[in-house]
């Protein structure tokens, strides 16, 4: 099992590249591997490059999870009507970093 250690940061606001969707938990983890490689396409289309690793921030609603992921970017995009700009804001956070499946992602929250 693998041990996380988990952070305080406090991070400075940060231009997105992302995707957003709800739906059942059960199928966030193929949405997730699709979503990446949709908002890399889109930013290799439009010269841009990210500028950190993916990430992804969830809602969860019951069964149902509001999911926003993407990649930090140098500046505003310009959206395609899927892959849309979004802003990670500034802030005091918990941070934690999962080396894996997808599937192991949920021992990170124990």
């Amino acid at each position: 099992m693998m041990t996380y250690e988990i952070i305080s940061r406090d991070l400075a606001a940060q231009t997105t590249a992302v995707m957003r969707g709800e739906m059942p938990v059960t199928e966030l983890g193929e949405w997730l591997a699709g979503t990446y490689r949709a908002v890399q396409e889109h930013l290799d289309r439009i010269g841009m490059h990210p500028v950190g690793p993916p990430f992804a921030r969830f809602t969860f609603l019951g069964r149902v999870v509001a999911v926003e992921a993407g990649f930090p970017v140098a500046g505003e995009i310009a959206g395609d009507g899927r892959v849309e700009p979004s802003l990670l804001p500034c802030g005091l956070a918990a941070v934690t970093t999962h080396l894996g499946r997808y599937e192991d992602l949920e021992a990170a929250f124990d």
